[in-house]
This record gives structure tokens, C-alpha cells and sequence, in this order.
């Protein structure tokens, strides 16, 4: 008995001892693996730890530019040629979460390019493209116009009748049965090459209200800007067929006094100055795989030497190559009376994720 009380007793001191000795040692936590977040559509997953939705996207972009004739690229050093290499590079980073006043979306898209046939010295360096904060219907940051209606296309002509040009905003959206409606002040001194025509006494003034129904989708928009000869307005309208991959669309606009930032990209010379184009494009899927695209142009004006008239046309194709990899070629055509001719072939191989 008091051998199997002695065996009894030490079999429990073990016992007490290993528990102490267990109780001393860390407790490796399980990992928690990154769920995927169907809530905001494909390519999000949970941050972990939160409840917010991260999609992390990207791509490089090479083109080659052909010109009709040759041209001083290289910072003015003599250096000349017909042709020149061009390279950019993104990464964007969207989240998305809940919160008491809505959902919450924080947008940023850093790129960089790469021109060493550039006149512009910081060719080289990283810049936001796009950079915004939104919740429930307030947004607020950089981002293209509220003005803007925008073409398709994997090149983007044409480009120089339509206003295109991201500011810094703020703008209030809503929908209510199907259409949607949008206040917004940007800052005039956003545009490019247009800065010296406008005050800064007060931001532009932007409205627009947006349809669809079916295949058919339109915009109207109308801006007040504050420039140097007094107050400028600007209205626009696009309307937009799209079905089977195929489409067409048709713009139209009108300014006065503020000819660079809503109407054919001219600034306002004098007091009283009018602007207006129209715009078409069209978009033809042959293929799950290959389509094109022609589009033209025509604006009217009045600047310093008189009437100004311009025009173009463009044409593209179009290849999806690979899941995520584009390749395309395109040529436009420009005329005024101000800068002559021109004429640029494109060829741009893209790949993204």
C-alpha cells in the first residue's frame, strides 16, 4: 500500500509540474488566411483583421509614335527623328467598406512614365493620376471633370475637342428612378494650359445629369467659370448607343468666354468669344477578340486672328492578345488654321492586372 501510495504520488507531481511548465510556454495563435470579398464584385479580399476591401490592380503600357515629319524630341539639343518611344507604368490601389453614412471608397492610381524624347525634365518621375475619397454620395480629391464625357477606345482619340482633363473637386452625386445627378466646384487652375485665362476668384461650377435606359445612355453637363474677361459658361451634351459590344457616340458643346476648359480646348482671347464642335465616334466588335474604332471632329471659334476652325479623324484596331494583354494601332489626322497639319500613327502594347 504505501508503495502504490509513493508511485501514485510522484505519477501527480509530474503531473502538477508538466501543467506549470506547459502553462509557461506561448500559445501559437492560429493564421488567419485572406478571405476573398465577393461583395464589390471580383479581385477584392478582406484586409485582415478588418472589414475593409482591398483590389490591387496595375499595368505597363508601351507605345510607339510615328510623325509625319521629323521633330526636335530631345530637349531641344538637335537631336531629330520621326519617331519615338513612350513607357508608363500604374499601380491603383481601390478599398471599399460600410460605414453610418454609407459606403466608403478610397481610390489612388500612382504612375510613371518614361519619354527621354520628353521636353518635360520630369518625364521620369512618379505622379498621382487619380487620387480620391468618397462616402455615401461625397466625393473629394483628383479626379476627371464632372464636365467630361469621354470616348472609348484603347488609344483614346479623339482627344482634342473634348475637355478630358482630371481637377481638384468636390462633388456631390445622387440617383433617383434612373438618372443621375452631380454638383461639383472644381479648380480652374487645373487647366492645363489654360491657367493664366482664369482668375482663381472663385472654383468653376459644375452640374450634370445622366440617363440610360437599355442600350441608350446620355449626359448633359454645364460649368460657370470665372476668367479674365469676366464670367464664362460652358454646356455639353453626349448620348451613347452601346450593344453587343459594338457602339456610337455623339457629342456636341458650346462656350462662351471659357474655350479651354468647356468646348474644343481653346482658350478665351477676348471678351465675348464663342466655341463649339461636335464629336463622333463608332466601335464595331467583329470578334470576341478584335475591333475597331473611327471616329471625327469639328470645332469653330473666334480668337485673336479671327475665326478659328479645326478638325480630325481618327481610326483604330484593336486585339486582345491574352487574358489581360491588349495590343492596338491607331492614326489621327488634325487641321486648323492655327498649327496647320498634322498626322500620328500609334502602335501600344498594354498589359494589366
Amino acid at each position: 500500500m504505501k508503495l502504490k501510495t509513493l508511485l501514485l504520488g510522484t505519477a501527480a507531481a509530474f503531473a502538477v509540474a508538466g501543467s506549470a511548465q506547459a502553462a509557461d510556454l506561448a500559445v501559437a495563435e492560429s493564421v488567419e488566411y485572406v478571405k476573398v470579398c465577393d461583395a464589390y464584385g471580383a479581385g477584392y479580399f478582406y484586409v485582415p483583421g478588418s472589414d475593409v476591401c482591398l483590389k490591387i490592380g496595375g499595368f505597363v503600357e508601351f507605345r510607339t509614335f510615328f510623325f509625319d515629319d521629323s521633330l526636335d524630341l530631345n530637349f531641344g539639343d538637335g537631336y531629330t527623328a520621326s519617331w519615338d518611344f513612350f513607357t508608363r507604368t500604374s499601380v491603383n490601389f481601390t478599398a471599399k467598406w460600410m460605414t453610418d453614412w454609407g459606403a466608403a471608397t478610397v481610390y489612388i492610381d500612382y504612375r510613371a512614365d518614361v519619354d527621354e524624347a520628353s521636353s518635360n525634365s520630369s518625364a521620369e518621375l512618379a505622379y498621382l493620376d487619380t487620387g480620391y475619397l468618397k462616402i455615401g454620395g461625397l466625393k473629394a480629391g483628383w479626379d476627371g471633370s464632372t464636365y467630361d464625357w469621354g470616348f472609348n477606345g484603347l488609344i483614346g482619340y479623339p482627344t482634342g475637342f473634348d475637355h478630358d482633363l482630371h481637377q481638384q473637386q468636390l462633388q456631390w452625386s445622387t440617383t433617383l428612378g434612373g438618372l443621375g445627378f452631380f454638383l461639383a466646384v472644381e479648380d480652374p487652375r487645373d487647366n492645363v494650359g489654360a491657367s493664366s485665362y482664369y482668375t482663381g476668384d472663385m472654383p468653376d461650377l459644375v452640374a450634370a445629369l445622366t440617363g440610360s435606359t437599355g442600350p441608350l445612355s446620355w449626359k448633359w453637363s454645364a460649368a460657370v467659370t470665372d476668367t479674365i474677361y469676366g464670367t464664362g459658361w460652358g454646356t455639353q451634351l453626349g448620348v451613347g448607343f452601346e450593344q453587343g459590344g459594338n457602339f456610337l457616340k455623339v457629342q456636341a458643346a458650346v462656350s462662351n468666354d471659357a474655350g479651354a476648359p468647356y468646348g474644343v480646348g481653346l482658350h478665351p482671347f477676348n471678351t465675348g468669344d464663342t466655341y463649339w464642335h461636335v464629336a463622333a465616334q463608332g466601335g464595331i466588335a467583329w470578334t470576341s477578340v478584335f475591333s475597331t474604332l473611327i471616329g471625327a471632329g469639328y470645332a469653330e471659334g473666334t480668337d485673336a486672328a479671327g475665326a478659328t476652325k479645326a478638325w480630325e479623324f481618327s481610326a483604330e484596331a484593336d486585339w486582345q492578345l491574352a487574358k489581360g494583354v491588349q495590343a492596338g494601332v491607331a492614326v489621327n489626322y488634325k487641321d486648323d488654321n492655327v498649327n496647320d497639319s498634322t498626322t500620328e500613327v500609334q502602335a501600344r502594347l498594354k498589359a494589366g492586372f
